[in-house]
């Protein structure tokens, strides 16, 4: 009994020497060499998982990113004299413009059409429009041709709510804080552009308008009944 509890007592003490160079030497931990677990690897792999993650993680703006959009429109909108319509949903003949909100001014209204679109959006030769997002490139509605159709259809409405003519303008926003605009177009604006510039889109100090508080109210109530509307007749 003697020679065997000798003989543990020295293989227990081979261990503690040995596992301790044998990691130093391998790399590995003591754990590992014991149970087989190895240690995570550090170094340049994980940062570049998370690089490849991050860039992967490329996505369109949702409802939510969009409502704290026009929050912060709002925001700007106040200091600068400028009225917000939202919704900014006009319906005339069975065809709706469905704006964002509208900006009501001086100089008249503007209809704004928000896309949460992300990544790179862009023109090609042809007049088609695309978005390249994660490594994939995917065709969307060309904005300035939605704009014109959409300032049509606004402008037939408030005609048949007895409004009298003003000026009206329609431009899209990307809304997405990492969009890229590769395109310049009348009347398209990139997130931070559109901010800076809100005052000068909006035309705020023009006097086409006398009343735009009154104008305002109206549309607010207009927007309003055409958004409920289009609701309820969506469900039947």
């Amino acid at each position: 009994m003697s020679a065997d509890l000798t003989m543990i007592v020295f293989l227990a003490l081979a261990l503690v020497i040995a596992l301790p160079l044998l990691s130093a030497k391998t790399g590995r931990s003591v754990s590992s060499l014991l149970f087989g677990k190895r240690r995570k690897e550090r170094g340049s792999a994980p940062a570049q998982a998370t690089a490849e993650t991050a860039a992967d993680s490329i996505r369109n703006d949702s409802r939510k990113e969009l409502l704290a959009f026009v929050a912060e429109v709002n925001k700007t909108a106040r200091k600068q004299g400028v009225r917000i319509v939202c919704p900014g949903t006009l319906e005339a003949q069975g065809q709706a413009a469905r704006f964002s909100f509208l900006m009501v001014t001086g100089a008249g209204i503007t209809g704004v059409y928000c896309l949460g679109y992300g990544g790179r959006i862009f023109r090609e030769t042809d007049g088609a429009w695309k978005q390249r997002i994660n490594g994939e490139e995917k065709y969307i509605a060309d904005p300035v041709a939605v704009c014109a159709q959409w300032k049509e259809t606004a402008m037939q409405a408030m005609k048949a709510a007895g409004e009298e003519p003003v000026p009206f303008r329609a431009v899209a926003v990307f809304t997405n804080c990492g969009a890229m605009l590769e395109t310049a177009q009348q009347n398209c604006w990139g997130r931070a552009d559109f901010l800076n510039n809100m005052k000068q889109i909006s035309g705020a100090g023009d006097s086409a308008v006398t009343d735009v508080n009154g104008l305002a109210g109206r549309l607010t109530g207009l927007t309003a009944r055409t958004a409920r509307s289009i609701k309820a007749n969506s469900k039947k």
